[in-house]
């Protein structure tokens, strides 16, 4: 029973591990200067990433580390 027990826990630790990986390189990746592109394509597109980031970052479990990270790639966010 508690080897199971571990199991789970390690898959869990995993499994958070790679989302806030994952949460970082879109971060990392992300154009955080899309609201000042002439082309409107580019804006819409940049805006729809955003909103897609943004849900992705509320569906995340730690919301204290997930604040910290954007925090640390966003230009304007606290450091």
């Amino acid at each position: 029973m508690q080897t199971k027990y571990v199991t789970e826990l390690i898959i869990n630790m995993n499994l958070k591990f790679n989302k806030m990986k994952e949460l970082e390189s879109r971060l990392e990746n992300f154009d955080w200067w899309f609201n000042m592109a002439d082309d409107f394509r580019k804006y819409k597109a940049g805006n729809a990433e955003y909103t897609r980031l943004r849900e992705y970052m509320k569906s995340l479990p730690n919301q204290e580390e997930v604040l910290l990270l954007y925090n640390k790639h966003c230009p304007w966010g606290k450091k």
